[in-house]
């Protein structure tokens, strides 16, 4: 099993759960190359990629670039020039396209996977920050991500049901049988 958090409803929020903040404290699920080549491949961005340690430093840099300038967007702040100017040169980098192969199966040409896997979610929270789900957004009751409330009622509290909302519930049912 993974100990990767996928499924927040956007590949922004999934890079942003690579570092857990639990009450205070930092949880960091990008410790070497190897676990970044293995958030990569699990979010289907590369078959193999083999990252560096200076590219495991570039998207630890990135990652937390994205989340400053997400904090500002969600409270409606201006983000920090070194932000906005990181996050905005990787957005500007190349990615792998999609090329039919001799064999007609799919293929991807382009820079080496971790740097276009970098500049994908680059290039996909500048569309999320600028776009109409931003104001989704949400922190879960549960735990410290960050969701997307695609409710109707836009009323959610969890971000995900399986996990922190059946954790709460069932602490609340123990709670409520002791008294």
């Amino acid at each position: 099993m993974s100990d990767f958090r996928f499924g927040l409803g956007h590949v922004t929020l999934d890079f942003l759960a690579t570092l857990g903040r639990p009450a205070g404290s930092r949880i960091e699920r990008l410790a070497a190359p190897h676990d970044l080549d293995r958030w990569i491949a699990e979010a289907g961005m590369a078959a193999a990629p083999c990252a560096s340690g200076q590219l495991l430093d570039d998207a630890r840099e990135l990652r937390e670039a994205i989340r400053r300038v997400l904090d500002c967007a969600r409270e409606g702040s201006p983000p920090g020039a070194p932000d906005l100017r990181l996050v905005n040169e990787w957005a500007r980098r190349p990615v792998a396209a999609p090329q039919i192969g001799p064999d007609l199966a799919r293929v991807s040409v382009g820079p080496d996977p971790v740097t276009g896997a970098l500049a994908h979610i680059a290039r996909e929270s500048v569309e999320f920050m600028t776009g109409p789900e931003l104001a989704r957004v949400r922190t879960c009751a549960g735990c410290t991500l960050l969701f997307i409330d695609r409710s109707r009622p836009g009323t959610r509290r969890w971000c995900s049901m399986e996990r922190c909302g059946n954790r709460n519930k069932t602490a609340h049912y123990r709670q409520k049988r002791r008294t």
